[in-house]
Parts: C-alpha cells; structure tokens; sequence
C-alpha cells in the first residue's frame, strides 16, 4: 500500500546525539522535542550503539594484563554467541508483524527493534566480558565490534526497514499504514 506520509530520515536523532548516551536520556529528549514514534526509535537505536563506542575508548586505557582464556576458546566463545545472535536476528525478521490496529503495529515494530538489538548488543558485550577475561587486547573487543556492527544495522529503524515491513503487511493484505502509525508523535496514544 503506498503511503502519503514521507520519512522524516535521521536528522532529528542525528542532531541529539548528546541524548544517546542513555536509552532513559533518549526517551526524556524524544518526549520534550516532540519527535514522532520513529524519531524517538532512532534516537533509543543510537542510544545502545553509542555506548558500545564509549566502551571502546575506555577498554584503550585498560590494555594489557595477564588473562587465562586460550585465545581459542575467546574465539569459540565469540562465534557461538554472534552465531545465535544472527540467527535470532534473521528469524525475527522473517516474523511478519501483526496486530490489527496501527498503534499494535507500531508497538510490535518497536518491540522486534529492541530485541534485535539486544541480540547484536550481546555479541559486542561478549567481547567486553573477553577482554576482561583474557589477555585484555582491544583487538577481542574490536572484533566484537566488527561481528556485532551487522546485526545493529539489521535492528536500526531504517527507511529500508519500515519499507521491508510495510510490504511484509501489504503483503499479507493489511491496509494498516505503519509510516503513518510510526509518525505519531512520541506519548500520544
């Protein structure tokens, strides 16, 4: 179904970046600036990655140390958790969304939005917990990184995402409208 709303991009999540720091700083700053329910799931995206970032800058100053994990076993470690954390991700996306009115449909984007982050926020985590663990080489941390970076662009909030969802629920004959329902703004009902 084609819609007559446009997407409102990444601008406003963009120009709050001070706010990511925090998923609870996010939602305060989407709350008071007004943003639409898509503005707001930008801004809570970036929210969980920029952390990830920070993680990064303090783990540079904790280099080195004696650990006691084979970095075989970091790297099995490592690729059984991003192997279940895609997996988890790509069956979530196949899940078409359902409900039958436009804010159900908007919850349940939302809803797979977060747990797909929460699956790719759990690779790179792993590789915090590696650091610690073994020989404390950022490198363990910045694979975690690199694995987890796909997954975190497949649960962003995307134009090509709400596009692929929207076809998902034409598709299977909604006439529901989840670009208008995201372009609600954030607290209204």
């Amino acid at each position: 179904m084609p819609t007559q709303h446009e997407d409102p991009g990444w601008g406003a999540a963009l120009r709050s970046l001070p706010f990511a720091l925090s998923p609870q700083l996010a939602g305060w700053r989407a709350r008071k600036m007004g943003f639409s329910k898509l503005e707001g799931l930008r801004l809570m995206f970036l929210s969980f990655v920029v952390p990830l970032l920070l993680i990064l800058v303090i783990l540079t100053f904790l280099t080195g140390g004696e650990g006691s994990w084979s970095t075989l076993a970091s790297r099995l470690v490592q690729g059984v958790v991003t192997v279940l954390g895609y997996a988890a991700i790509l069956w979530r996306r196949k899940k078409p969304l359902t409900g039958a009115t436009p804010k159900s449909v908007a919850g349940a984007f939302a809803t797979g939005m977060f747990f797909s982050i929460a699956f790719a926020v759990a690779i790179a985590l792993v590789g915090v917990a590696l650091f610690f663990r073994g020989s404390r080489d950022i490198w363990i941390y910045g694979v975690a990184l690199v694995l987890a970076g796909p997954c975190l662009a497949l649960a962003a909030p995307s134009v090509g995402e709400v596009a692929r969802r929207q076809q998902q629920l034409d598709d299977a004959g909604s006439d529901l409208d989840l670009l208008g329902a995201l372009l609600v703004p954030v607290g209204e009902k």
